[in-house]
């Protein structure tokens, strides 16, 4: 399966079970079970994302030391869209943030966590639509206001 978290702006994500796409914006997350063809798309240079790719031997791994996972199973028979917790957003910037001296070991721990945080979600939380152009512009006001706190001390 694949997760697909935005971090900065939105993706478009256009999948074999909504083929007309759907945006992905940096309050929620997608699942694209394994298998199903998919295509992203960033909406502008400066958007990002991470994307998860979980074999079925790492969720087996998960599985048999977490416990059943029948129900995160269930919900990402296709694809679907979940919300970002600030948990799994504080992963997620952690993921991101890691530097080349970082050591390796500290961010497979990372990351196995914000896996585990999205996969609880998956199980406990119900799918959400697919973001509005109305959330969109939300998303674009932060990418405003974050432009310019960073450039707060320069002429903008």
């Amino acid at each position: 399966m694949m997760l697909l978290m935005p971090s900065a702006g939105a993706v478009s994500l256009r999948h074999q079970d909504r083929p007309e796409g759907a945006w992905v914006s940096e309050d929620r997350f997608a699942v694209v079970p394994a298998g199903h063809a998919h295509e992203t798309l960033a909406l502008r240079d400066t958007h990002a994302h991470l994307a998860f790719y979980i074999t079925d031997e790492a969720l087996q791994r998960i599985e048999a030391e977490a416990g059943s996972l029948a129900r995160v199973k269930r919900r990402t028979r296709s694809s679907a869209l979940f919300g970002t917790t600030p948990e799994i957003k504080a992963l997620q910037n952690l993921c991101q943030r890691a530097g080349p001296g970082q050591s390796a070991a500290v961010l497979r721990r990372i990351s196995a966590a914000l896996l585990v945080s999205c996969l609880l979600e998956v199980e406990r939380a119900e799918p959400l639509p697919a973001a509005t152009p109305r959330g969109h512009g939300a998303a674009l006001v932060q990418e405003i206001q974050a432009f310019i706190a960073d450039r707060a001390a320069q002429d903008i």
